[in-house]
């Protein structure tokens, strides 16, 4: 049976999340439009990184529908994966962006044009005021998927913080210089923030071990159960880097009974769920039994 409130906070969750992809929507427009007509790169970098934060929001939101939906024929594993195309999708549209800005900031480094300071003060208060606004709405979230878009807010809002100082500085001592020299260090700042995301990716595309589940910890507290001999054919992967799955043979005593096999069963899956691995497959072996799979060698 369904928790209703859970639920609820799920249907909230959902609704901050429409409610903060809106407004950021909105004002990346904003943002697009007020730094071709400032003539401030600063204001379409942080605007290029704001389209980014919409596509993940939007992304968030598809991929929370179909994690909902159960695993059939063709994904017997569930669409979890879906969620890192999108983030792929997502790191490649920024990249492109970032290195773009970074090009056309170089071109203005000799010649800084004067940008427009009080349209980039008053777009940096604005952006403060978006940006602080979804932070608050999405960081009580209990869903880690927003809470990883509140953190994307927050980048943005400390951004913005900067940028208003910085608009103040060059409106009042004419340091133009500074809007391309901001434009870079933001962008190279957000290449360095996706290529860490998309390196997670891929270590989780090759089925690598998560790094926040020690492997030998949990062989080692599986080896002190009572009943167990052996462990072997271990293996360990992760769906989207929070659902993880784990496989291993179990070498028993012999002439244990059908209960005291069970028990094992449930203490072992009870031992992976404690190490943050919700799915547990288990294959039970006897002393002196046959291995059937290929490199099954105990560890």
């Amino acid at each position: 049976m369904n928790d209703p409130h859970q639920h609820h906070h799920h249907h909230q969750d959902n609704k901050n999340l429409k409610l903060a992809l809106a407004l950021n929507l909105a004002f990346a427009l904003i943002e697009l439009v007020g730094g071709v007509l400032t003539g401030s790169l600063a204001i379409l970098s942080d605007a290029m990184h704001d389209a980014g934060d919409c596509l993940s929001l939007g992304l968030g939101l598809f991929m929370e529908k179909k994690a909902n939906q159960t695993s059939d024929a063709q994904y017997s594993y569930g669409y979890r994966r879906f969620s890192l195309v999108g983030a792929w999708i997502n790191g490649l549209i920024l990249a492109a962006g970032s290195v773009w800005i970074i090009q056309e900031a170089f071109s203005r480094f000799n010649n800084p044009p004067a940008p427009n300071g009080p349209g980039m003060v008053g777009l940096a208060i604005l952006g403060i005021f978006v940006n602080g606004w979804g932070f608050l709405k999405l960081r009580r979230s209990n869903s880690l998927n927003q809470k990883m878009v509140a953190l994307h807010l927050l980048e943005d809002l400390a951004g913005w913080m900067v940028l208003l100082p910085l608009s103040l500085v060059m409106q009042v001592w004419g340091l133009y210089f500074l809007d391309p020299l901001f434009s870079v260090l933001f962008s190279l700042f957000l290449l360095f923030q996706v290529f860490k995301n998309l390196k997670g990716t891929v270590h989780i595309f090759l089925q690598s071990s998560p790094v926040e589940v020690d492997l030998e910890a949990v062989k080692s507290q599986i080896l002190d159960l009572d009943g167990i001999k052996g462990v072997h054919d271990l293996h360990l992967w992760s769906l989207d880097g929070q659902n993880h799955v784990f496989t291993c043979h179990l070498v028993t005593a012999p002439g244990l009974s059908e209960a005291s096999r069970h028990q094992i069963k449930t203490q072992v899956k009870a031992l992976a769920l404690a190490g943050g691995i919700k799915h547990a497959t288990l294959e039970l072996e006897i002393v002196g039994e046959d291995c059937e799979q290929e490199n099954c060698v105990p560890r």
